[in-house]
């Protein structure tokens, strides 16, 4: 069986076992989930220098669950190769310096057979979106397998039928990846990301490109989230500009849970 090897291990997130486990203890806060029973989180994924304390305030919410997920459902945008529809990689098991994280073959073969997805190894070969979530996962959950599904461009009701038929097969934790706006100004910035995060949080479906670069994945995850009558809730937001200084290339992010 094929694996992923990771693309963007000491780029996003440290390279070596030892220096990754200590930036994710640095980071997690102490766990907040208050007895919430957390169906899924929104996270950023940006290099974790950038986004990683914002994930990993959502995050915290799963690190201290009595019952912890053992399948988790990702949900990202592709950034280097084109895509339509959604895509599912062929891998056995995706590669991150703290080990294997299997995939779920079975449910894999079962939404291709459904032409609900299509596989597609160029797509994910390069892909940080689903990958920066796996070290936080691991952080958090003990043993687990996931579906990684990268969104391109598709209607909300695709997306939709795909978690209906997934959340039919097994309890999953859900996993949506998506920053918000990209390159504006930091006053430009704050005032697109309270805008989104307002539309996120009243679970909007029509969400753009320039809002949130996840936008296919989260319309059709929040409209998803409309039918389960999930509640949601902000945990964190912050932007690129408040880390580097330099405020006229602006990066937002936000983390969320739903309960």
């Amino acid at each position: 069986m094929k694996y992923r090897d990771p693309a963007v291990a000491g780029s996003f997130y440290s390279k070596s076992k030892e220096a990754l486990q200590s930036e994710l203890t640095d980071l997690m806060p102490i766990a907040q989930n208050g007895g919430l029973d957390i169906k899924a989180l929104i996270v950023p994924h940006a290099g974790y220098f950038y986004s990683g304390a914002v994930a990993a305030h959502a995050f915290s919410y799963i690190s201290e669950l009595a019952v912890k997920p053992t399948k988790v459902i990702l949900l990202g945008p592709n950034h280097r190769v084109g895509l339509s529809g959604c895509a599912i990689p062929s891998y056995g098991d995706f590669i991150t310096p703290l080990g294997k994280v299997p995939v779920d073959r079975k449910l894999c073969n079962k939404l291709v057979e459904k032409g609900l997805v299509t596989e597609n190894d160029d797509v994910h070969t390069w892909e940080h979106s689903l990958e920066v979530q796996l070290p936080f996962l691991q952080h958090c959950l003990d043993v687990f397998d996931i579906l990684p599904i990268l969104v391109g461009q598709t209607k909300v009701e695709n997306l939709a039928d795909i978690l209906s038929f997934l959340l039919e097969q097994d309890d999953f934790l859900i996993i949506v990846s998506s920053d918000l706006s990209h390159f504006n100004p930091q006053n430009t910035a704050v005032q697109m990301d309270e805008a989104t995060i307002e539309k996120i949080i009243n679970m909007d479906c029509d969400l753009q490109p320039s809002q949130a670069c996840g936008c296919h994945a989260l319309n059709g995850f929040l409209s998803f989230s409309q039918t389960k009558e999930w509640n949601i809730k902000l945990v964190n937001k912050a932007n690129s500009g408040k880390l580097n200084n330099i405020k006229n290339e602006v990066v937002g992010y936000a983390s969320f849970v739903l309960f």
